[in-house]
C-alpha cells in the first residue's frame, strides 16, 4: 500500500490536536485555507472522512479520532528514534586525546585501554606516546601522564600512586645463578644515585662497577633488563605486569621512595562527561 503524504499526515495531526484549522494554521505558519486543503488531500488519499464541519467548527470523526491516536504513537516513535540517532552520533564523535610517556604506554596502559573501550565503546581514546612535554592546550590534548613532582603551570595534577623503586632482573637470569649473587655479577643499570640509596638502605656495600650504559627512557631500560643486560631499579607501575607474567623477578631487599611520581594531568578547565569517565576509570586502576 502506498503511504500517504507525510506532510499531510503532520498537518492533520496538528489540526486534530488543536481542534481548529485556524489554530493549526497559526502553529504551522500557514493560512487556514492551506490546512483545509492538506486535510482534504489526506482524506482523498485515504478515502475516509477525518473531520466533520459543524457550525463553522471542525470535529473529528470516529475514524479521525482513531487515526489521530495511532499517528501520535507513530510520531512519538519517530521522535524517539531521531533522538537516539542524534545521541549515538554525538557519542561516536566523542574522542579523547592523551599524551603519555612511551614506557607507561608500552608496559602499563596498552594492556588496560581495551577495558575502557569495552566499558565505553562510544568514547574513542587516541594516545600520543612521546618523551616530549607537550603543551596540552596548544596541542588540543585532554590528558597527559607525566613523571615529576606534581606541579605544572596551568595544569591540574593527580598522582596515580606513591612510587617506590626496587631491583628487578630477567627471570631467566635467576635460573642461571642464585639471586643473592646477581647484585655482584650483573651490571647495575642506571641511575647510579638511586643504587647508592638502595644499597645503603639494604645495609650492603655498593660494588665497584664500570659505568653502566645509559638509556634514553625507561622503555629502553626495561628492554635491556628483559634482554638480560643487567639489573635495574624500577617503579612498580612499569613492572607490575612483567612480574605477574614471570618475565621479571624482584631481587630481595627494600623498596626505596622514588624522587618523582607519575601524574595524570589535564588543563584547568571543566572536564567533559567523557573526560570525567576516563579520568575516574584511570584513577580507579590505582585504588
Amino acid at each position: 500500500m502506498k503511504l500517504p503524504s507525510l506532510h499531510n499526515l503532520y498537518v492533520f495531526s496538528v489540526a486534530a490536536q488543536q481542534h481548529s484549522f485556524r489554530q493549526a494554521a497559526a502553529k504551522l505558519y500557514v493560512t487556514p485555507g492551506a490546512v483545509s486543503r492538506q486535510v482534504r488531500a489526506l482524506e482523498a488519499e485515504l478515502g475516509v472522512s477525518l473531520f466533520q464541519r459543524v457550525n463553522q467548527r471542525v470535529v473529528l470523526t470516529a475514524a479521525g479520532q482513531q487515526f489521530q491516536l495511532q499517528l501520535q504513537q507513530a510520531f512519538a516513535l519517530i521522535a524517539t528514534a531521531s533522538a537516539e540517532v542524534q545521541m549515538n552520533a554525538t557519542r561516536e564523535s566523542a574522542t579523547l586525546r592523551l599524551t603519555v610517556l612511551p614506557s607507561v604506554y608500552q608496559y602499563f596502559l596498552a594492556e588496560r585501554l581495551p577495558q575502557f573501550r569495552q566499558l565505553h565503546p562510544e568514547i574513542k581514546v587516541t594516545v600520543v606516546p612521546t618523551m616530549a612535554v607537550l603543551d596540552l592546550a596548544e596541542k588540543q590534548l585532554d590528558f597527559g601522564i607525566r613523571n615529576g613532582h606534581g606541579h605544572w603551570p596551568g595544569l591540574m595534577a593527580q598522582a596515580l600512586q606513591t612510587e617506590t623503586l626496587f631491583p628487578v632482573v630477567a627471570t631467566s637470569l635467576c635460573q642461571a645463578e642464585p639471586v643473592t649473587t646477581l647484585l655482584h655479577t650483573q651490571p647495575l643499570l642506571n641511575p647510579y644515585d638511586d643504587w647508592a640509596r638502595w644499597f645503603r638502605q639494604a645495609g650492603l656495600t655498593l660494588p665497584q662497577q664500570p659505568d653502566a650504559a645509559s638509556f634514553p627512557d625507561k622503555s629502553a631500560l626495561l628492554d635491556a633488563v628483559l634482554a638480560q643486560q643487567g639489573i635495574a631499579l624500577l617503579p612498580e607501575l612499569l613492572c607490575r605486569d612483567l612480574l605477574a607474567s614471570g618475565q621479571l623477578s624482584r631481587i630481595p631487599g627494600p623498596a626505596i621512595p622514588a624522587s618523582r611520581a607519575y601524574y595524570l594531568v589535564w588543563p584547568q578547565r571543566p572536564l567533559s562527561a567523557e573526560a570525567t569517565l576516563f579520568r575516574d576509570w584511570l584513577l580507579g586502576l590505582f585504588v
